[in-house]
């Protein structure tokens, strides 16, 4: 008896690993063309924001991402400044906030900022034979 009770305490006693899936979400915001999908990844501290645009092409960035109980948060550098997405988990409102860097606000004066509030949905992973 004692040496399956033994076992059986440390079983219960040892956390258990947390398998989380990453989770794909579809933004859409005001006055912005291209779609933004954003990937975040529960078991790390990165996340990837990817911009879709007919007249721009495609982009990718890495992404620190910020995960609360009530919200996502994915901030990246790119070429020309910092932007961040910050989606709810209640209802996938979504806001996005654009900042140029010191090198190109002097040059755009008048975009130093973007704000933009829109949505996202989940997007269901597309399965590939490869």
């Amino acid at each position: 008896m004692k040496r399956l009770l033994l076992p059986l305490l440390a079983a219960l006693a040892l956390p258990t690993a947390v398998n989380a899936e990453t989770i794909y979400l579809e933004c859409k915001f005001v006055e912005y063309e291209p779609l933004v999908e954003l990937a975040i990844n529960p078991n790390a501290d990165k996340g990837t924001i990817r911009t879709i645009s007919n007249s721009t092409g495609e982009s990718s960035y890495k992404a620190n991402q910020f995960i609360k109980s009530d919200s996502y948060s994915l901030k990246a550098m790119t070429s020309t400044g910092t932007s961040t997405y910050t989606v709810s988990r209640i209802d996938g409102s979504a806001t996005s906030y654009y900042e140029l860097s010191e090198k190109y606000k002097k040059l755009f004066p008048e975009n130093v900022a973007k704000f933009r509030n829109g949505s996202c949905k989940k997007k269901e992973k597309v399965e590939t034979l490869f």
